[in-house]
């Protein structure tokens, strides 16, 4: 009797706990459940629904906080302005040597060169498109991963480790993020 008392007490000490995911989730407001779900439904079909929702509650608090001035990040997805205006002037290099327009999910086949570097100019431009338009920070964001999975392979777990130069525990908490929200039956 002792024994199946102290496995009881065990067994719902256990289901009490719940995951930081979980908490978090708790806390947050409605509008940012919202806004990691209208995330997750921009970017499903381009099978990067679930890693961007997963960004979205470190990187922004679920869309609450869009500027983390430490470095320079901003957006949903806490991208570095810099980065997106390179990638801005990439593409407008290439529509000008293409007969028709390029997919911008094309972008990461082609390399950088020199005149992509961006102004001082293009980049405030950036950091303010990625505040005020997300359908902007989504194709860059989108764009970003589409990079990374070229340098690492096709690995989404390196996909995850380098998302915003290498924040220790990202790949892990990535992972904890896309079992959390699945469990929500996001179809």
């Amino acid at each position: 009797m002792r024994h199946i008392f102290l496995i009881l007490t065990l067994c719902i000490s256990i289901s009490a706990q719940q995951s930081p995911e979980a908490e978090w989730w708790k806390g947050s407001s409605q509008a940012q459940r919202d806004n990691i779900k209208s995330v997750y439904d921009r970017n499903k079909a381009y099978d990067k629904g679930w890693t961007l929702a997963a960004f979205t509650p470190d990187e922004s608090s679920g869309g609450l906080f869009l500027v983390r001035l430490d470095g320079a990040e901003v957006g949903q997805y806490g991208q570095k302005a810099y980065n997106v205006a390179k990638r801005e002037n990439k593409w407008k290099r290439l529509q000008g040597y293409q007969s028709r327009r390029l997919p911008f999910d094309s972008l990461w086949v082609y390399p950088y060169e020199e005149v992509d570097k961006p102004t001082e100019w293009g980049i405030d431009r950036a950091f303010q498109r990625l505040m005020e338009d997300m359908e902007f920070d989504d194709r860059h964001a989108r764009a970003h991963i589409d990079e990374l999975l070229d340098t690492h392979d096709g690995d989404w777990e390196k996909v995850w480790k380098y998302w915003n130069s290498q924040k220790h525990g990202q790949a892990e908490q990535v992972r904890a993020w896309i079992r959390f929200l699945r469990s929500l039956g996001w179809k």
